[in-house]
């Protein structure tokens, strides 16, 4: 029986759980258009990413501003980037080409990225899932 108390209940429930975003899914193979669309750093991006100490640290740096400024929500894990996309920012940072990006060992780290990465692209993001319209 559905009573005032049980829909208290149930709407305290539903809003004590969060939504989450969905994951940031990146093409498994872009073409040159979307590395260079989606994935270019300019003058000034290349001088805050060249700020940062390790190049792990600087191409995590450079993802996450570039998936931020994409899709407006952060890359929760470096695991997923395709080869091509780790090239076309290592050759844009004169940094080696690597196979894969390993995740941030101290979160206080990965905290800082995201928060400079916000900063530099104007802090338009989202850590909630979009709207469909």
């Amino acid at each position: 029986m559905l009573t005032a108390d049980s829909i208290t209940r149930s709407e305290a429930l539903a809003t004590a759980v969060p939504v989450r975003a969905p994951r940031v899914v990146l093409a498994v193979d872009p073409s040159e258009e979307e590395l260079a669309r989606d994935f270019s750093l300019s003058e000034s991006d290349k001088r805050e990413v060249r700020r940062c100490r390790g190049d792990d640290h600087r191409r995590r740096f450079a993802l996450q501003l570039c998936v931020l400024r994409q899709t407006g929500r952060f890359l929760d894990s470096y695991r997923q980037v395709p080869i091509r996309i780790l090239t076309h920012l290592s050759r844009q940072l004169d940094l080696s080409p690597v196979l894969l990006v390993s995740e941030t060992e101290r979160s206080a780290t990965e905290m800082t990225t995201r928060n400079a990465s916000a900063s530099i692209s104007g802090g338009r993001y989202s850590t909630s899932a979009p709207k469909s319209s």
